[in-house]
Parts: structure tokens; sequence; C-alpha cells
């Protein structure tokens, strides 16, 4: 809610206070409304974001190559899909940032270390 101004293209909405799409004086085509995308396993009702659940699409889902450029919506689908969601995800968790350079001239070059490791 609250975004003006905004283009909404193939997304689908389900179980939300309002499922318009797009709303106020926003734009899109391609959008599907109040559209079960049947998750593998999500309970019926809806419920937050867990890793115990299985977001990834069953045949028959109206996700299912219905993104742009007939990917699918969602977090499977677009350039960059995610696999095998059920459980601990496998995108590294960040554990330390460090950055040696107290300050960077204008036009400088900042370098940094970044520590991550694979959710167990």
């Amino acid at each position: 809610t609250g975004a003006q101004n905004a283009t909404f293209n193939n997304n689908i909405t389900y179980l939300c206070n309002n499922n318009t799409l797009p709303y106020g004086n926003n734009t899109g085509n391609n959008n599907q409304e109040n559209a079960n995308p049947f998750f593998t396993d999500y309970p019926a009702l809806g419920g937050p974001f867990s890793w115990e659940h299985d977001y990834s699409l069953q045949q028959g889902s109206p996700a299912l190559l219905s993104g742009i450029n007939s990917t699918n919506i969602g977090l499977t689908g677009g350039a960059y899909p995610l696999q095998n969601l059920k459980g601990n995800s496998r995108t590294p968790i960040v554990t330390e940032i460090s950055m040696p350079n107290s300050s960077v001239p204008l036009n400088g070059t900042l370098q940094g270390n970044i520590k991550a490791r694979v959710r167990d």
C-alpha cells in the first residue's frame, strides 16, 4: 500500500486486505487478483513467511510461466529464480563487515571485507 505512480506488471495478489492491482494512480498489466498461487506447502488461510513452508509452485498454479518473458511469478521466477526453498535458505548470512579506511576522498575507492557463511 501507499505506492504512487508505480507500475505493477505480472503480479499475483492472494489473501490480502485489498487485492486490487493496480490501485490508485498506479498502472500495470497482466496482474492476477486474489489468485491462489498453489504453493506446495503453505497454510490454506495464509500466514507469515516461514522457512518451514515450501513456496515452490504446484502444477496448475496461475504463477507458472505468467511472469515477464514467460518466467514464473514470485521467488521461483524472474532472472534469478530461487530453488529448494523449503528449510533453511542457502543464501549466505553475512557475519562480519570491515572497512579498513575511515574516510574516502571524493571519487575515491572504498575497499572492504565481508565474511559470510551458509545457513546450517
